[in-house]
């Protein structure tokens, strides 16, 4: 498949999207427990297209050097791909 064809030429590195994959779950009970609605709603900004591209400029830059990268994204990857290049179009 892509991947093996993708890792004999590129450095490869998989963004899982906030509260997914082993980060925690933005369960109902856990943003309850985070506090006031404020608290919530600022919890919950971190989960934003923007946000996740924001991460993702942050390792370009440390892992890359800030060199350009090839990016490849699939259902909500895609759509944060397309954000990232329209905010970081360099």
């Amino acid at each position: 498949g892509w991947m093996k064809v993708a890792l004999d030429s590129f450095r490869v590195l998989l963004f899982d999207q906030r509260g997914t994959g082993r980060s925690t779950p933005a369960t109902p009970q856990h943003i309850l427990s985070i506090g006031s609605p404020e608290a919530q709603a600022e919890y919950m900004s971190h989960f934003r297209a923007d946000s996740i591209v924001n991460d993702c400029e942050i390792v370009r830059d440390k892992i890359a050097g800030g060199k350009r990268l090839t990016l490849i994204g699939q259902s909500f990857g895609g759509f944060c791909m397309l954000r990232y290049l329209s905010a970081y179009p360099d």
